[in-house]
């Protein structure tokens, strides 16, 4: 019997290779300075203005960066939502990560409605409901009504499990 020892990150960087090239959206930098300048200390200041710290952090997280990683290709018009609702996953966990669960069945609601088109930002009486509108406006540009509707099926999931998430976190009990 053998009984030799790896070292993972050894063996990852001298035996591990992907078989295709790793690529990057060439829009990275350009739609991250968007991200920080016009989104985060621009539009949507608001929401934290008296914490500049989380602000920096926001900005630290290069959610432009990571999204180029998944589309590498996309144009900088289709790159744009991607990046928006890269930014708005980070704001909905922070804002919603301790909440009561029935307070996120009204958010849920709400975020769905607004990418569905049924109601306004202002209608919705959610905070992120302005950046939402602004993500169903840009997709629009580029998927059909039918693709919406399963991306907003998609952020419905997400929410479940985000329901889910704070009903464990209060009885401590994995209900389904």
């Amino acid at each position: 019997m053998n009984h030799e020892i790896f070292d993972p990150l050894e063996l990852l960087n001298s035996q591990f290779r992907y078989p295709f090239p790793t690529l990057k959206n060439p829009h990275a930098d350009q739609l991250q300075e968007i991200t920080e300048n016009q989104w985060i200390d621009g539009e949507y200041l608001w929401l934290y203005e008296k914490n500049p710290d989380l602000r920096k952090k926001y900005k630290k997280t290069k959610t432009a960066h990571i999204a180029a990683q998944w589309f590498p290709t996309a144009s900088m018009e289709r790159f744009r939502p991607i990046c928006r609702l890269m930014l708005w996953t980070l704001y909905n966990d922070d804002l919603y990560e301790e909440s009561e669960p029935d307070d996120i069945e009204f958010v849920h609601a709400r975020s769905i409605a607004v990418l569905n088109g049924e109601i306004t930002a202002v209608e919705s009486g959610i905070p992120l409901g302005g950046m939402l509108a602004s993500l169903r406006e840009e997709l629009l540009q580029f998927i059909p009504e039918e693709s919406i509707s399963r991306f907003t099926l998609m952020i419905s999931k997400y929410f479940k499990g985000l329901e889910t998430e704070l009903k464990y976190k209060k009885t401590k009990l994995f209900l389904l």
